[in-house]
């Protein structure tokens, strides 16, 4: 039984009946429940010895905990609460936790210590992988030419250019890939750093029509990208002939 964290929080309150009731839970869950609340509060002290396994890793800034065969990841603000780590707590091990700020700062510390240190998130592989397919399904201009810049004027499509062997991505792409895996942009260079040609993102601004158009982009390194992918199938549009394409 997975408890939601709004439905957790009500453990601390004693509220079982109806309240669980009305939310759908049966007479079994509600059972459980009480049976949580009845066992004693726990301290990270009972936890500790649990720890079966800790890895941080270096691109994301994230660390996977696995305590009695269950895996928790902790990021960001986890580090600073426990809140999270009580409700995970509760709801797959089915303890109730207690755990003072001060007491959560040393266990954290305890996990940084004794943790595994890998360099590859195994949540973040398929980040590279989603970029080429993205390259692949929209346009790349060889230049900041007036096709190019009509694209990012009208904020509506993407395009990216490649020049003098060096990609300029607009961050809204890499963003998207990051949405839809899942991870914390926070830790976007991180997982960018070993394709990239410049350690943070640029802003292009470039003359258009009677305007100028202006576009964050993160600057990746074909070559660092192409040793570590395939981009056979990515293509190159030659600016003012969109009917020809040339291979990157």
């Amino acid at each position: 039984m997975n408890l939601a964290t709004e439905d957790v929080a009500l453990l601390s309150k004693g509220m079982i009946s109806p309240i669980f009731k009305n939310l759908g839970y049966s007479d079994e869950d509600i059972a459980k429940i009480k049976h949580i609340l009845e066992k004693p509060v726990v301290t990270l002290d009972a936890i500790i010895p649990k720890v079966n396994d800790v890895r941080i890793y270096y691109e994301t800034n994230e660390m996977d905990v696995t305590i009695d065969g269950h895996t928790v990841r902790l990021k960001g603000k986890d580090f600073l609460s426990p809140l999270n780590f009580e409700i995970w707590a509760a709801s797959v091990l089915h303890v109730p936790l207690d755990v003072p700020r001060e007491d959560w700062k040393a266990f954290v510390q305890y996990l940084v210590t004794n943790a595994k240190h890998e360099k590859e998130d195994p949540l973040s592989p398929n980040a590279f992988d989603e970029i080429v397919k993205k390259l692949k399904m929209i346009n790349i201009y060889n230049d900041f030419c007036d096709s190019l810049l009509e694209t990012w004027d009208d904020g509506l499509r993407e395009a990216v250019v490649f020049k003098d062997n060096k990609l300029y991505v607009p961050a809204s792409i890499i963003e998207s890939v990051v949405k839809k895996l899942e991870i914390s942009r926070k830790s976007i260079r991180d997982i960018l750093s070993p394709v990239l040609a410049e350690p943070a993102t640029t802003v292009i601004t470039r003359k258009y029509m009677e305007s100028k158009v202006t576009k964050r982009v993160w600057i990746i390194d074909w070559k660092k990208l192409s040793d570590i992918r395939d981009v056979s199938g990515i293509r190159i549009r030659e600016c003012g002939k969109n009917d020809v394409q040339v291979e990157g």
